[in-house]
């Protein structure tokens, strides 16, 4: 079972109404599998039904929230599956929380349905190790973020052998591709991360319109720039465009003073 940070919420929609269903149903069937002894047998259930789960861990921001006080811990859980039962809609991967599927799904709910069983699950808040675990894969989902981010402002990678794949693996990320990802999953240092989970940007569709964006400037600019990461690329594109500029407007000749002719007599009347 993986941990992850205050995952960004996302709002609710009618249309999700037969998903939530089928995931609910799924979690609780995951539940009351006799094979469930803790929450890493529970986790294991729920792959095998498709659903991945993650703990959750946020800071209480107010004293008003039962049984916490400002600063305290919180936990909870939150489940992802693919989704292809909404109607009208291609297959995705869609993310709830257990708190929002109902209260015996929330963290404490199935902590409480572990231990009614006579279990003590092996993960629980009172573990010491786990605001470590959550606070190193956070830090080391924003490191392989902006990693990805800095192959993406280069702009280098699509003349490199293997184009992106290549440049992540330089520095060693790997991408892998499952049945909970649909599209590029990227993993390092044993963590893997979906596009939903690092963002939108590092799909397959954005970063092959990345690409194309970076190819039309490098077939703009001139020679000899292949070499350059694109902020440079910007500026000499620039740069050579107000060139072409100057040279294509004439310049304006100069006025010279006029000076009227001076007859001789005038000139030497002018002398004295």
């Amino acid at each position: 079972m993986r941990t992850i940070e205050n995952p960004a919420s996302k709002s609710w929609s009618p249309v999700a109404a037969p998903f939530d269903d089928l995931l609910r149903g799924r979690i609780r069937e995951a539940l009351a599998d006799p094979s469930v002894i803790d929450l890493d047998s529970w986790a294991a259930a729920l792959a095998k039904r498709g659903i991945e789960v993650a703990v959750t861990v946020h800071k209480v921001a107010t004293d008003a929230r039962r049984g916490k006080a400002r600063g305290d811990d919180a936990f909870g859980l939150t489940f992802r599956m693919l989704d292809e039962s909404t109607p009208g809609t291609a297959p995705r991967i869609r993310r709830r929380k257990g708190s929002r599927l109902g209260q015996d799904l929330a963290f404490d709910g199935v902590m409480d349905t572990l231990r009614a069983r006579g279990l003590r699950p092996s993960l629980s808040p009172t573990d010491p190790d786990l605001l470590a675990r959550n606070r190193k894969r956070a830090t080391a989902r924003a490191s392989l973020a902006a990693d990805l981010d800095g192959i993406l402002a280069r702009g280098l990678y699509a003349a490199m052998p293997g184009g992106w794949i290549g440049a992540c693996g330089k520095i060693g990320v790997s991408l892998l591709r499952g049945r909970l990802h649909r599209d590029l999953t990227y993993a390092r240092g044993g963590d893997e991360w979906g596009v939903e989970d690092l963002g939108d940007r590092f799909s397959a569709v954005a970063v092959a319109e990345h690409a194309a964006d970076v190819a039309a400037l490098r077939q703009i600019a001139p020679p000899g720039s292949d070499h350059l990461e694109v902020a440079e690329l910007v500026a000499v594109i620039e740069q050579h465009r107000i060139d072409a500029d100057e040279v294509a407007v004439p310049r304006q000749r100069q006025r010279r003073a006029f000076v009227p002719d001076v007859s001789p007599a005038r000139e030497r009347h002018l002398s004295f």
